[in-house]
């Protein structure tokens, strides 16, 4: 035994290869148990941004979108700073806030003052991430002040129920925008008082809604006794149920150290009370610093702020269909629209975070542009539209919503008019969730709502239901998504999801990054074309009907939606035609412009003709209109437009009687490429290619007339009155006049109704012959005295 011990040392001695393998084999497990230590276990949650990477440029809206979206769903655990056992709700030191709770102070879960949440969406989860909550998410605001810190009850503490987040950059926008206008009022009275050294009266009205009225006083000081539903800074508070907080960002870090004990660096930075306490002394006591930077904060904020918008979806049924119009009607009629206003205008749609308020570099973003879908709707002149059913103004809400609780410089009985959007899914309803049903919350408002809440009791059954259908269809969008697939060129597609808001051609082409869309009018019985050259917003688009469109790049574009028929459990597929964009023809192509210099009192025709394959196709341009579309569209892909072919473009008179003037135009390789040619036809630059009389106007007439007509080459030229017996009455000597067209009044022949003598002709049936080189023509006249 001993024998063979040694020799198995022997062999351990005598051979160094495996001794040094083993050694090897240990020295890397060692190596990756000490690099991968920090990649297992328990690890923090938040993966924190910097500002200064927002402000050096190095983060694209998208991305700085998704940090956000990650924090808002992220969990946050003790090893991110969870907890605050040092400071109350409101991130103020325990002994500063002069209030002892013993062992429950370093509780990690509250019911009333908090922590009492992981994540953001834990509350904000109804229908999905960024929406409103439950009762069983309800929070108690204040509760700290109580004289029963601990209790639920409604007469102990002031009960929240979790709004959505939706719609809310244009909501701060709106608030930013009216402030500015309040404000510059008062100044501008001060400015008058002192200068008069009279008192100077100013009417408050911003966006149409009217704050009262206020007196500048000439020694400085403003009389704001009759000033209503703002603060006596005249700051608009769009956020929280009493209009107490001015932006995202506030209402971003005050959440987060209440409800999660996350401090954000910028509170206890921007905090006054650091000049009683050394910065470093604000710790709220769980062990960890830099809870949320300052980037942390941005990136939630820009989430929130481009959160799509809610929408009205109304349903297919008919007979609901009218009743959420009828509804919609009564409850303008009874007056509650007059504080619920169903839309505002924001006239900046930049978001800029750090906000205008919160001065700093700043992030921005276009709320109408830039985002998920459904977003703010742009007006031509470059403004968004906010449905959001509020005036944003604080009002007296009657005794019976009295809290027990009042907050800072805020009647306990006043809250902020709610927005409605959204309110059809986001139930239960009120500030505090204590309304199950719609029609619980419309009963239980008072005070200065009083009138309409009576209104709405005296209604019929049927009226009030009507308006709870209304306030249904005022939702937050469904989460629905569907992907187009794009090959660069021609593609024949259908939209997979209802819009949320009327979508025309000019919608698809942007939101497809397509140069045209062309549909089949199924009443007139023709292809229909728009493109990116044309005016929005063209024609609507419809559900169940096919598109061709032209993407100038190869693309996946995810689409946002409802589905197009309610109780439908997938969403429609599209359809899509074989790209020819890698060959040499395309089997769509549109001619469009503008007819410019002609009579717009009559209707004319475009016509284009391929040289190289003789299609043509006609457009008829309507009176008062000049602009035209002529489409070409190959049946079953059949091959129209070729690189370099030649379009003899022919444009003729309302009756087709007469051409004005014709052009040949060359297919250049980008007109190709985008599947459009856009001409801008001016009769200038078009030769008539015959001469033409056309019938005077006015006729009849009374004093005078103009006598248009076009000459196809340069001649001299003269028009010879005649009466019915055949006598020349007057002669209108034209000299010789150009090729061209002579029809508008600085042009036409004019005659002022008098003969050779200079007098007036008695009233009668008259004859006009135009002669022009061998052109000779004659048209009947009636002067009408």
């Amino acid at each position: 035994m001993l024998s063979q011990r040694k020799t198995e040392e022997t062999k351990w001695k005598c051979n160094p290869p495996l001794i040094l393998m083993v050694w090897v084999v240990f020295m890397i497990a060692g190596f990756f148990e000490v690099g991968f230590s920090q990649d297992i276990g328990d690890l923090p949650n938040i993966k924190h941004i910097e500002q200064e990477k927002i402000d050096d440029g190095s983060l694209s809206f998208e991305e700085l979108f998704d940090i956000g979206g990650k924090l808002f769903t992220t969990d946050f655990s003790t090893l991110d700073g969870y907890g605050r056992p040092n400071v109350n709700s409101d991130g103020i030191l325990n002994a500063l806030a002069d209030q002892t709770l013993d062992d429950l102070s370093n509780d990690l879960f509250t019911r009333t003052f908090g922590p009492d949440a992981n994540s953001c969406v834990e509350c904000h989860n109804k229908p999905f991430a960024g929406g409103a909550g439950g009762n069983v998410a309800n929070a108690f605001i204040r509760a700290w002040d109580s004289k029963h810190p601990f209790s639920v009850k409604k007469e102990h503490t002031n009960e929240r129920n979790t709004k959505h987040v939706f719609g809310s950059g244009g909501l701060e926008l709106l608030a930013e925008e009216i402030t500015a206008q309040l404000q510059a009022i008062e100044n501008q009275a001060m400015i008058e008082a002192t200068r008069t050294r009279q008192p100077i009266q100013r009417f408050l009205t911003a966006k149409g809604i009217d704050f009262g009225h206020l007196v500048a006083l000439p020694d400085g000081t403003v009389d704001k006794s009759n000033v209503n539903g703002v603060p006596p800074d005249l700051m608009i508070k769009p956020f929280g149920s009493k209009g107490t907080i001015e932006s995202i960002r506030k209402f971003t870090t005050n959440p987060l150290v209440s409800h999660h004990g996350i401090q954000a660096d910028e509170r206890l930075e921007d905090d006054p009370r650091k000049e009683i306490h050394p910065f470093h002394q604000w710790d709220d006591g769980d062990g960890y610093d830099h809870e949320a930077t300052r980037g942390d904060v941005t990136a939630l904020v820009i989430w929130q702020a481009a959160q799509p918008i809610p929408v009205q979806i109304i349903p297919d049924d008919p007979v609901i269909a009218q009743a959420v119009a009828d509804g919609n009607k009564t409850f303008k009629e009874i007056g509650c629209a007059t504080c619920h206003i169903p839309q505002l205008i924001v006239d900046d749609p930049i978001f800029r975070e750090p906000s205008r308020i919160d001065p700093a570099k700043s992030f921005s973003f276009d709320i109408t542009r830039d985002g998920p879908e459904p977003r703010f709707e742009r007006t031509i002149d470059g403004k968004a539209i906010a449905y959001a059913y509020t005036d944003l103004k604080r009002h007296y809400m009657g005794e019976a919503l009295r809290e027990p609780i009042d907050e800072p410089n805020v009647d306990s009985a006043t809250f902020i008019t709610a927005e409605l959007w959204g309110v059809g899914n986001t139930g239960p309803w009120m500030f505090n969730g204590r309304a199950f049903t719609l029609d619980q919350a419309i009963r239980m408002h008072g005070g200065e709502a009083q009138s309409s809440q009576g209104k709405y009791i005296a209604l019929s059954n049927q009226k009030q239901r009507e308006i709870v259908e209304f306030l249904k269809s005022l939702v937050l969008p469904p989460n629905f998504q569907a992907d187009i697939q794009l090959e660069k060129g021609l593609n024949m597609v259908s939209l997979p999801l209802r819009p949320y808001r009327p979508f025309s051609a000019s919608h698809l082409a942007q939101k497809l990054g397509a140069s045209i869309v062309i549909r089949f009018n199924s009443q007139l019985q023709q292809f229909e074309g728009f493109t990116i050259s044309d005016p929005p917003p063209g024609f609507a688009v419809e559900g169940g009907k096919a598109y061709v469109v032209n993407a100038m790049q190869p693309a996946t574009i995810t689409t946002t939606g409802d589905a197009w028929h309610r109780g439908e459990s997938n969403v429609r597929l599209f359809f899509r035609a074989p790209s020819s964009t890698i060959g040499k023809t395309k089997w769509a192509f549109i001619l469009c412009g503008k007819l410019k210099g002609v009579d717009l009192s009559q209707k004319h025709t475009i016509s284009a003709r391929n040289q190289r394959t003789g299609m043509r196709t006609v457009d008829i341009v309507p009176s008062e209109k000049n602009a035209f579309s002529v489409v070409w569209m190959g049946y079953a892909n059949q091959p129209i437009i070729a690189r370099q072919d030649i379009l003899r473009i022919t444009v003729e008179d309302e009756d087709n009687q007469y051409v004005i003037g014709e052009l040949e135009h060359l297919v250049s390789d980008r007109e190709f490429d985008q599947a459009y040619v856009y001409l801008e036809l001016s009769l200038k630059d078009i030769m008539p290619l015959r001469t033409v009389l056309a019938q005077n106007y006015p006729n009849p007439f009374n004093p005078e007339t103009w006598i248009p007509y076009q000459l196809s080459k340069s001649v001299e030229a003269e028009i010879q009155i005649y009466d019915a017996r055949g006598k020349i009455v007057h002669t209108l000597d034209l000299g010789i006049k150009p090729t061209g067209i002579y029809f508008n009044q600085t042009h036409a022949a004019y005659w002022d109704g008098t003969n050779t003598a200079g007098e007036q002709v008695a009233s009668g049936i008259y004859f006009y012959t135009f002669r022009a080189g061998t052109f000779s023509q004659t048209k009947k006249l009636v002067v009408a005295r």
